[in-house]
């Protein structure tokens, strides 16, 4: 199951990590729905690609061509191996994420600092019968 905060709402959903014919990568899939503050309910939905490189992960937004638009890299922690951590930028806004890979649970948060924004995304996956495939 997925559980996501946002600033504008919460999110409930499914994801699910499937196999690549590439063995050093996943397709991530999330969808499910958002409820905002003011009782909306929005679907939502989006692929990524996770490709392994050693101590690294890269992740790309999945799109209807290849090669898709690159996300960002995550290098795990030296010291903690279920951590990953990573930087990037997008126009005058910096995303840090974190995840954090446990057994049956996968966390990861995005703190976005820049002009007019400050807030955290966090999301929490946990494993369910048909929910969570890894």
């Amino acid at each position: 199951m997925l559980h996501r905060s946002t600033p504008i709402g919460n999110m409930q959903g499914r994801a699910i990590y499937q196999e690549t014919p590439s063995d050093h990568s996943l397709l991530y899939r999330e969808k499910g729905w958002l409820r905002t503050s003011f009782n909306q309910e929005i679907a939502f939905f989006r692929d990524y690609f996770y490709i392994f490189q050693e101590d690294t992960i890269h992740l790309w937004f999945v799109e209807q061509q290849w090669p898709s638009r690159f996300f960002h890299s995550l290098a795990f922690d030296s010291d903690d191996c279920k951590r990953a951590r990573g930087r990037h930028q997008c126009g005058k806004d910096f995303y840090d994420a974190s995840f954090y890979f446990d057994e049956g649970r996968i966390e990861f948060a995005y703190q976005v600092l820049g002009p007019s924004k400050d807030f955290t995304i966090h999301t929490i996956l946990t494993k369910g019968l048909e929910n969570f495939v890894v």
